[in-house]
């Protein structure tokens, strides 16, 4: 089923349309402002010196709000040299000539899971240049040919002229926000009926943007095949969940310690691990019974995409498709440059670079150790052989943790609990085990801890209490209080 939308000249004509209705709109509002300013001045009796203010300064707020502003482009990421990575660039230039269109100025490195084209630079797309980015993490996901279906669907949308169309809608959009924004910022109800139009403007130009992305997968489906293009469709979003759980979980923490391990081969390590890809598969099952979607939606459903482009040619299938990480000479190199720019940026320290098998030692152990000094008061008290009884008793929990709900002070119960019992193994000469995919745990020959899931697994009977008490006993761990996590307390 192909879906048929405005052509770009129509797109561009409702664009400048929704433009001029909107600097209608707002000269109207500023022009019934000032007759009545003027009315106050000509026929009234006298002057209200606040309503005078008043009128000029909400006249004024909206013909500065009015003004374009010069798009000031920022990069995202170091730039990708075509001589360090020629076999990239081929990739990109021969997309580029089956789409027949000319190649990007530059092409930027995204640390996300993601690729874009713009038009960026000057006033109202005049004067700008066309620009690419590629997330790192993207080429770690998609197969050559899967990247290749990717890169023909941004070419579509320089093929379609999207991107010349872009700069209007999004100064537009600029203008409108603008305009709220300084409005209500004053306390003005004016900003009511610019919020009106704003919605109405969102819901139009949402809707051509998901009409661009259809004609876009068309292009990259007939250039490269419809296969690769859905095959590539499914692991972008199933993947970009992933990664997002893959930066809060794993990646953000040691960042924010100060130090760098690498972005990409974790991630890979992360998507390696079996639990991760089943998630994944979840993620794209239910992606793909997914129809609905918001009026504000930029993009179509994931099943609406496919089914528009499941009967175009389907391309040459490749079993031996390798990585589009591959395509890169030097990814350590882009990652080193990214971070030093976001310390740059920033104005912190450079990051340290770290492997991922050393944040252990040195992020996690110290950064637990000053969470459990500084929650001594909930845990004193409870010995290693008192946590399955604890683990009964939730009049107990949510008086020692207290919270919201019961659920809340398990929570915070099975956090504070884990952290202490990871400080004071260490004490003890246990090895910690980090996985990227999943909580850290202990290990003393063949003996395990894993503290962060041992309340739920006490609590679902995966652990009994018997076993737990015996496992402290052989290692005299039993009678131990979790308050010997404290920095100043030997184990």
């Amino acid at each position: 089923m192909k879906k048929s939308g405005p052509s770009f000249a129509g797109r561009a004509l409702l664009a400048v349309v929704l433009l001029i209705g909107f600097y209608a709109l707002a000269l109207a509002i500023v022009g019934v402002l000032l007759y009545i300013l003027y009315a106050m001045i000509v026929y009234g009796n006298r002057i209200d010196g606040r309503a005078v203010i008043g009128i000029l300064l909400v006249s004024g707020t909206i013909l500065w709000s009015l003004v374009p502003r010069r798009d000031k482009f920022v990069a995202p990421g170091p730039r990708i040299d075509p001589d360090k990575e020629p076999e990239f660039f081929a990739t990109v230039q021969e997309i580029a000539d089956a789409t027949q269109q000319s190649m990007p100025v530059e092409i930027y490195v995204d640390p996300q899971i993601n690729a874009w084209v713009a038009n960026r630079g000057g006033v109202m797309g005049i004067g700008s240049r066309r620009i690419m980015g590629i997330g790192l993490p993207l080429l770690q996901t998609l197969t050559v040919d899967q990247f290749r279906a990717v890169l023909a669907h941004e070419f579509g949308h320089y093929h379609g002229g999207d991107t010349n169309l872009g700069p209007w809608i999004y100064q537009t959009r600029s203008v409108i926000g603008r305009t709220i924004q300084n409005l209500a910022g004053q306390g003005s109800a004016m900003h009511k009926p610019f919020l009106w139009y704003g919605n109405m403007y969102l819901r139009v130009t949402h809707a051509i943007s998901r009409q661009q992305e259809y004609a876009a997968d068309a292009l990259a489906a007939t250039v490269v095949g419809a296969r690769h293009l859905i095959d590539g469709l499914k692991k972008v979003n199933a993947s970009a969940m992933a990664f997002d759980a893959y930066w809060n979980r794993s990646f953000g923490p040691v960042l924010n310690s100060g130090h760098r391990p690498p972005l990409v081969s974790g991630f890979a390590t992360f998507l390696s691990a079996g639990h991760i890809q089943e998630a994944m598969e979840k993620v794209t099952d239910e992606m793909m019974e997914a129809t609905n979607h918001s009026p504000y939606d930029t993009h179509p459903p994931l099943p609406m995409r496919i089914d528009a482009v499941a009967d175009l040619p389907q391309g040459d299938k490749n079993d031996h498709d390798p990585l589009a990480i591959t395509l890169l000479n030097d990814v350590v190199s882009l990652e080193r440059e990214f971070f030093a720019m976001i310390a740059n940026a920033n104005n912190i320290a450079p990051f340290k670079e770290i492997d991922w098998h050393e944040t252990g030692s040195a992020v996690y152990l110290p950064l637990w150790s000053n969470i459990a000094d500084a929650n001594q008061q909930p845990i004193s008290g409870i010995r290693f052989r008192d946590i399955p009884s604890l683990v009964e008793n939730e009049a107990e929990v949510q008086r020692r943790f207290p919270s919201a709900s019961i659920d809340e002070s398990k929570g915070n119960a099975s956090g504070l609990i884990g952290i202490a019992i990871c400080v004071i193994l260490n004490k003890k000469g246990w090895t910690l085990q980090t996985r990227l995919h999943d909580d850290a745990y202990f290990t003393k020959e063949d003996q395990e801890i894993h503290p962060f899931s041992l309340l739920g697994n006490l609590a679902q009977g995966t652990i009994t209490a018997e076993n737990w008490i015996d496992l402290c006993e052989q290692n005299d761990l039993a009678d131990v209080d979790l308050s010997e996590s404290h920095s100043n307390k030997n184990g």
